[in-house]
């Protein structure tokens, strides 16, 4: 497949994306983790050990188990 000045032409500029995706996933998940982390420690202080477990394990479920179905459902629509 040729491309004219694309990512595959340059590999400078192919690990120049792949590095740029790279520290976006992190921020990403840094980010994430972040206001989580937050908004349980928050439970834990208020409300105690069991509400921060069971604000963590719920939204566990709808990341890992909700969200994916929601998509596979729209998607295959």
């Amino acid at each position: 497949m040729t491309t004219f000045g694309g990512a595959e032409a340059n590999p400078s500029r192919r690990r120049w994306w792949a590095w740029m995706w790279g520290c976006g996933v992190v921020a990403y998940v840094l980010l994430a983790n972040s206001v989580v982390g937050v908004v349980c420690g928050a439970l834990y202080r208020a409300r105690g050990l069991e509400s921060a477990m069971l604000a963590h394990g719920t939204a566990d479920v709808w990341l890992h188990v909700v969200l994916p179905l929601a998509v596979s459902v729209v998607g295959s629509a």
